[in-house]
């Protein structure tokens, strides 16, 4: 099966990786001397987060360990003390029962038939200990302590080692491509060690095939590095020492030796390079891999790095490999928390050694940013604030936002709602201290540089008549100041929100038709008065009850729609779909 079959083979299950069965956790291996490393379940990514030599190569390693059922620990390079211990869990299924506890059989070394006896054990996890020469024991402490030991030598046999099926592949921080010699084998490894080689074959050998350099690298290289340059062509040339060098075409003419180009551009041609070639090349059944790639941050503008971990993400789940990052980078952090189908693992040096814990919840992240000595501002903040006047305002914001976006833009994370208090607006500018006559101001911008503003026009009605919009002082002054700043300001074409309500849903809420048609401009309805005491009550009332149609009020679904380019701007998801 060629790699692109396998592709839209692995788009069936989008979930599936090689550990989604097993937990893992070690001790007495480099940096976790005494304290357990619990990797738990692993996800389909995994970032492992850390300062550097805290200990994250460690979890890659023991990974390697793993699959190499212990030939890759090497006693020498750890201490005296260090007892290597690998705790392998596993659900147990009916299928390995019935394969070690027969219908048939009763009596010693269990009580009544078997297969009853080992059917209690369904749907229970196993832990298993195993040392450096692999050969699983039963724990000390812990769920499975206590199972009876013929029990577990049987449950222990129809597991098998399962779990080091998967090969492990790690991408080294140091990646480089270099000039090569010709060599009629061509072997890629993922420093960069071959890679000028494999290239050359694939271009040069009838027995390879070519597209998957011309088209297929080309076109992934160009998906990473889209709206930074844009390569036309990838040929090899011998130079005069008889090395073979790899070479790339822009659309400006330009042709760039790989060897001779930035670090980040050979990190990434590498990290494409094996991910594309891999399958052909060393017969990589991608299925059974656990991929790391540590450190991809380095040397990495941040718009480039954010567009090779989505190129990663889309791999992986085309491939059906299991990825695990490590970083330092803010950027790795927060991509991984936005994500449903990843986790974080903190990695961090104590006084009885390094430890590594989850950090599902962003409170838990959050102790991450300390731990780097990142910015608050740095991790974990939506890209963009809207502010409203009050809590009602939010609440129909958020839902509008919702229905325009299909739900694809959330609250919290592509962007957040603030509150700036009716009259406390006077307050407040949209402008850069630096450029503000008055130091008594309080500057939006400075929270975040992304953000728009809604205000109430505060519009009257004369004789039932919309009148002019005669804005204050204060929000003139707040829209020059967003126009200047290049951020997006609201002002309601009603006198308030509550005019954007749609006379469908200000009939539901009030229970019957409206007398006039007061709700196209002017803001006191009657019938809402009578029926709701505050503002809360009838937004929450009338989010409930909002669709996609309602936003056909007054320039509603126009300025709703501007923000959520907006959002998505701040966001750069647009770049994403175009990448996609």
């Amino acid at each position: 099966m060629d790699i692109n079959a396998l592709r839209k083979e692995r788009n069936d299950n989008l979930k599936s990786h090689p550990l989604r069965h097993f937990g893992i956790k070690f001790r007495g291996y480099k940096s976790f001397e005494s304290e357990f490393c619990d990797l738990g379940v692993c996800q389909p990514i995994n970032v492992i987060i850390g300062r550097n030599n805290s200990g994250k190569s460690s979890v890659v390693g023991a990974l390697g360990v793993v699959s190499s059922h212990g030939k890759a620990f090497i006693s020498s390079r750890h201490g005296n003390n260090q007892k290597l211990e690998i705790i392998i869990s596993e659900t147990i299924t009916e299928e390995h029962v019935d394969a070690k506890f027969s219908k048939n059989a009763l009596g010693h070394p269990f009580n009544g038939n078997h297969n009853q006896f080992g059917k209690r054990f369904i749907g229970e996890r196993l832990e298993r200990v195993f040392g450096p020469d692999f050969v699983a024991k039963r724990p000390a402490d812990g769920p499975s302590a206590g199972i009876d030991p013929h029990a577990f030598t049987r449950l222990s046999e129809a597991l098998g080692l399962n779990f080091t099926k998967f090969k492990t592949i790690v991408i080294p921080t140091e990646r480089k491509v270099a000039p090569e010699v010709r060599n009629a084998l061509p072997h890629l490894q993922p420093d960069g060690t071959g890679v000028t080689n494999v290239v050359r074959a694939f271009l040069n050998q009838d027995s390879l095939p070519r597209d998957e350099i011309s088209k297929d690298l080309l076109a992934d290289l160009n998906k990473v590095y889209r709206g930074d340059a844009e390569f036309v062509e990838i040929f090899c040339q011998e130079n005069d020492d008889d090395l073979w060098e790899i070479f790339l075409s822009l659309d400006d003419g330009r042709e760039v030796r790989l060897s001779e180009s930035g670090s980040s551009l050979q990190s990434v041609f590498t990290i494409l390079c094996v991910l594309r070639l891999g399958h052909t090349v060393q017969n990589i059944d991608w299925e059974e891999v656990t991929f790391c790639v540590e450190e991809p941050e380095n040397n990495m503008h941040p718009s480039l790095l954010r567009r090779l971990l989505e190129h990663l993400a889309t791999e992986r789940d085309e491939l059906g490999f299991c990825l695990f990052i490590t970083t330092h980078s803010p950027i790795c952090i927060d991509w991984a928390a936005k994500r449903d189908d990843s986790r974080i693992v903190h990695v961090l040096r104590s006084s009885s050694g390094t430890i590594a814990t989850a950090a599902p919840t962003n409170t838990e992240r959050r102790r991450i940013l300390d731990d780097l000595d990142l910015r608050a501002s740095d991790l974990l903040q939506a890209n963009g604030i809207i502010w409203v006047e009050g809590p009602s305002d939010r609440i129909y914001m958020r839902r509008w936002i919702s229905l325009a976006s299909n739900g694809s833009l959330i609250e919290g994370v592509h962007y957040s709602i603030m509150f700036y208090g009716g009259r406390l607006l006077s307050h407040l500018q949209a402008i850069d201290p630096s450029e503000s006559e008055s130091d008594a101001l309080i500057s939006l911008i400075t929270l975040n540089r992304n953000m728009a503003v809604l205000i109430d026009s505060d519009r009257k009605s004369i004789n039932g008549r919309p009148s002019r919009m005669h804005l204050n002082d204060t929000k003139q002054r707040i829209r020059r100041e967003c126009e200047s700043a290049g951020a997006m300001v609201w002002i309601t074409q009603g006198r308030e929100i509550e005019n954007y309500l749609s006379e469908r849903v200000l009939s539901q809420l009030i229970g019957s038709t409206l007398s006039a048609e007061p709700y196209a401009q002017v803001s006191e309805i009657p019938e809402l008065k009578k029926k709701l005491k505050d503002k809360i009550s009838l937004a929450h009332k009338a989010a409930d009850i909002l669709q996609l149609e309602d936003l056909d009020t007054l320039d509603l679904g126009t300025q709703v729609s501007s923000l959520c380019a907006r959002i998505r701007a701040w966001n750069a998801l647009d770049n994403l779909e175009r990448l996609g």
